[in-house]
This record gives structure tokens, sequence and C-alpha cells, in this order.
């Protein structure tokens, strides 16, 4: 967003000022939903032209999220987000989905499955992964440098365990970030201009 400015916002600010805080909070989310959401619309469009669709869990769960109050005196937070999901229903989604955290789920343990899922390996797609091994990373090879017998073992079993290579990023969300950023900038000084009319209209002449 490096060298994105809003123009046009001067006699907007003046305005929005003559308002009551509760007003002014609630147009300020208001334009800054509707900009994130130009953002994750453009996000949901790019998903799948980089990779495979497998469950389509990626692309649903990009949504937006707006903070409820002011994180200081002048800045409002807002983001695109990838949310948690539910995996029952008989929608084809949720279906494939629930097919593929169920098989994982085998594979890893005897745990309860949980009914919602957030599809965080969308993160290993956009920027990459280390190689991988078969075998899940001990926790104490990052930070423990005398290990014990048992340990040593278990790191040696690690690192003849078979290696699946490493996963190459496959880029989409920050492309549509980028394109879409100046048409977000946009969208928030068109949503806000809009609204902050409305209530102004309605101010004691």
């Amino acid at each position: 967003m490096a060298g994105i400015e809003i123009k046009g916002l001067s006699q907007a600010l003046a305005n929005l000022q003559q308002l009551s805080k509760d007003v002014q909070l609630k147009l300020s989310r208001d334009a800054l939903r509707e900009a994130s959401w130009t953002i994750a619309k453009a996000v949901r469009g790019a998903t799948y032209t980089t990779f495979h669709r497998l469950t389509g869990a990626i692309q649903s769960g990009f949504s937006v999220q707006v903070a409820q109050q002011p994180h200081t005196a002048t800045e409002l937070d807002a983001y695109v987000v990838q949310y948690q999901q539910g995996i029952i229903g008989t929608s084809a989604a949720a279906m494939a989905f629930r097919k593929a955290v169920i098989a994982h789920r085998r594979r890893r343990s005897r745990q309860p499955i949980q009914l919602q899922q957030v599809a965080f390996w969308w993160r290993f797609l956009e920027f990459g992964t280390q190689p991988r091994r078969a075998m899940r990373t001990p926790a104490f090879s990052r930070h423990v440098s005398k290990r014990t017998d048992r340990q040593k073992k278990r790191l040696a079993a690690f690192n003849a365990s078979p290696s699946r290579g490493g996963i190459s990023g496959r880029s989409w969300v920050r492309p549509a970030f980028s394109t879409s950023a100046q048409t977000s900038i946009e969208t928030f000084r068109d949503t806000l201009l809009r609204e902050l009319q409305q209530e102004t209209d309605q101010l004691p002449k």
C-alpha cells in the first residue's frame, strides 16, 4: 500500500466531526468493511488460479473482520481473514472438507473431530514450505542443545523418515491485494462520502 493516498476527504472529515462518536464509528466501520470486501472478493476470485481445488474451503473461508472499537484515537483496524467453517451438512464443499479432515485426523490421533475448522493450509500454498518429512518435526529440535538418549533416538528416526520435499509458493493473495488496493481505497472514500452525506443531511439546518 506504499504510495497510496486518500484524497478529497478534508471537508468530509470536518463534517464527520459534527456527528456523534457512535455515528462516526458506524460510518468508519461501514466504509472499512466495504473497502476490505473489495480486497477479499479479489482474493476469493483468484483462489484456485495457482493450484488445484479440492474442497473449496480456502476460497469460502476468506472473509472480512472490522474492529468494534478504534485501536488508537485515530486508528480503526480491518482485516481480510480466514474464518472457521462448519464441516457438517450435505453441500458438496462441506462433504469434501469433512472427508479431508476426517482422513487427516485418523492418520494423526484418536481425538474427537472438531466441527469447526480453519483452512490454515492456505498459508503453505501462498508462501511455500521448507523441506518436509513423513514424521512430525520433534518440538525439542528447535530449542534443546543437550539431548537425552530418548530425544536422540526420536531425532534419528525423524531424519531417517522419507522426505516429502517442500511446497513451492503458489502466491495469489498478495497479487490480488496489489491489484485491488487502489479500488479498495476508492471504495472506502465513496462509501464514507455517501453515508456521511446521508447523515449530515439530517442535521438541523
